[in-house]
């Protein structure tokens, strides 16, 4: 089955994960890096506030038991 891209991105719900209200517009100061529209920000306390703030040098981790990927340097859920 093809995706629609045009469809925000919808969040799994996951006990223990909380998202910011405000969904990521791009990620990376300098490179803009397209994120699909509704991208969520898990809360935590990231070195970056946000991912527009993101200085793209972060890698990502898995948690909650491997159920959702994020940037360690803002929260993007890059799930």
């Amino acid at each position: 089955m093809p995706v629609n891209h045009a469809d925000p991105y919808v969040p799994a719900i996951i006990d223990g994960i909380s998202y910011r209200p405000t969904p990521a517009a791009y990620h990376g100061t300098e490179d803009h890096e397209y994120v699909w529209p509704g991208r969520p920000v898990v809360e935590g306390d990231w070195p970056r506030s946000r991912p527009e703030d993101c200085d793209s040098d972060y890698d990502t981790a898995w948690l909650m038991n491997g159920q959702i990927l994020v940037c360690t340097g803002c929260g993007l859920d890059c799930s």
